[in-house]
């Protein structure tokens, strides 16, 4: 089984910090698959899945601000996405 709590914290995390860095975008997207959870656990699991792998993908999301990287909070983020995809495949 799923641990639908900690995806739960992870996105809520995960989206906080793309929102602050201008991608809203990307912070719709997993805020939707997290409402999602509860009442359709298997279609968001697929949907956030999808967001991995291919150009353009949330992998290649780096967060900055007047052209600087930002090196802690792009590591956070990197840390965070991995630890979720590790969630939703079930290997965490």
């Amino acid at each position: 089984m799923k641990d639908l709590h900690n995806i739960s914290s992870n996105i809520a995390r995960t989206a906080e910090l793309l929102r602050t860095f201008g991608h809203p975008h990307w912070a719709d997207r997993l805020e939707e698959c997290s409402l999602a959870l509860p009442r359709d656990t298997a279609y968001a699991l697929s949907r956030l899945m999808s967001l991995y792998g291919g150009m353009g993908s949330i992998n290649d999301v780096v967060l900055y601000e007047n052209a600087k990287p930002w090196l802690d909070e792009n590591n956070e983020l990197q840390g965070l996405l991995s630890d979720l995809h590790q969630l939703c495949a079930g290997r965490h």
